[in-house]
């Protein structure tokens, strides 16, 4: 994660660029908050479990536990309504 910007894929292998926004602590577990533009006037906003490596990577992860899930976007939700 270099200049607050990531390297990713989409689902069909195109490479695209995202803006870091944040890295949120929750349970002891960081979750990586980011955004991709899908038009000049428009971001999609993501969220990411970061998993850390033997050799000292981190990992970018989908949520896939639901209770999981449903904690991490409710409390993303409260800091996106505070900063706005």
């Amino acid at each position: 994660m270099e200049n607050n910007t990531i390297n990713l894929k989409d689902e069909y292998g195109n490479n695209l660029e995202g803006q870091v926004l944040n890295i949120i602590e929750i349970d002891e577990i960081e979750y990586l908050l980011y955004s991709v533009s899908t038009s000049p006037e428009e971001d999609s906003l993501y969220v990411k479990k970061i998993i850390k490596k033997e050799n000292g990577e981190d990992d970018l992860v989908d949520i896939t536990n639901e209770e999981e899930k449903e904690k991490v976007f409710n409390i993303i939700r409260e800091y996106i309504n505070n900063i706005e």
